[in-house]
């Protein structure tokens, strides 16, 4: 099946002689700090690999958020994001 949103199964990497015990990674993407994808951690199942991609989503949007004016529309989409996926967070739901 399809894996949430951020999550990636690696069950081995090049080198490792035994397969993960927690083979879904959640990363984020974040160009403001220069880099493609931040690692979030490795998980057991991918429900925990994407509550931490949530979270650490959220994380990345309010960050951003304050490099805008509050009264801009950039801010309000940013928060609109943020309030969609904490909502989903809160409530165990995938986001989407």
């Amino acid at each position: 099946g399809e894996l949430p949103l951020g999550v990636r199964y690696t069950n081995k990497s090049k080198g490792m002689l035994k397969e993960r015990s927690k083979p879904y990674s959640a990363q984020i993407t974040n160009r403001r700090v220069g880099k493609k994808y931040v690692h979030l951690g490795y998980f057991s199942t991918p429900d925990e690999a994407h509550k931490c991609w949530q979270l650490g989503k959220c994380d990345l949007i309010l960050t951003v958020a304050e490099y805008y004016d509050k009264s801009s529309i950039e801010y309000k989409v940013l928060l609109k994001a943020w309030d969609r996926i904490y909502d989903d967070y809160m409530n165990n739901r995938q986001t989407a």
